[in-house]
């Protein structure tokens, strides 16, 4: 301690700004998730519900389909979403928790399991993910100054099977630049 013209003073270390924790980083990737999902085209009717004793499940909610002309009623899905914010990508024993999950909720109607993850799947997961029996989709996002960038979508056959055509997932390449770039389209809405 120093008196500088009368005035007491302190000199104590400057810190860093604390990093994140793992819950908050967690939290703030389930929300983003939520918003992306949310979002036409996708547009699912979506709530948050992690936390303590969420059985593995982030978000929960419906997955309605699109009103069809020739058709009176729209198809509405039970959806259950669990997002990973992990440093690497993820592996086949993420996809078999997830498929627990959707054994827990069953009791309701079909669910249909989505996994999103922000460092993608591992070759393994894919292929697990690929011969489930459960409805499901991996979806890889990655957060940029533009906002929330979905980098991969992948739909299960069961899952495939139980949408049908409504929904399209491609991948395009811009002649300026060479840019790729991937994008949804439901029932003819598209998002990039």
């Amino acid at each position: 301690i120093r008196m500088v013209t009368g005035v007491q003073t302190c000199a104590l270390p400057i810190s860093p700004a604390p990093r994140p924790s793992n819950t908050s980083l967690g939290t703030a990737f389930e929300h983003a998730t939520l918003s992306f999902l949310t979002s036409p085209p996708l547009s699912l009717s979506l709530l948050h519900s992690g936390g303590s004793n969420d059985h593995g499940v982030d978000l929960r909610g419906w997955w309605e389909s699109p009103a069809d002309p020739g058709r009176e009623r729209r198809k509405r899905w039970s959806v259950i979403v669990q997002c990973k914010a992990e440093k690497r990508r993820l592996g086949p024993r993420v996809v078999r928790e997830l498929e627990g999950a959707v054994g827990y909720e069953e009791g309701k109607r079909r669910t249909i399991a989505m996994l999103v993850s922000s460092s993608g799947f591992s070759n393994e997961a894919l292929l697990r993910a690929g011969a489930s029996k459960v409805p499901m989709s991996l979806v890889s996002l990655r957060r940029e100054e533009r906002g929330i960038v979905c980098e991969a979508l992948t739909v299960n056959p069961v899952l495939r099977e139980l949408l049908g055509s409504a929904l399209e997932v491609f991948r395009e390449r811009r002649v300026e630049g060479g840019e790729e770039s991937m994008g949804i389209r439901w029932a003819g809405n598209e998002r990039g």
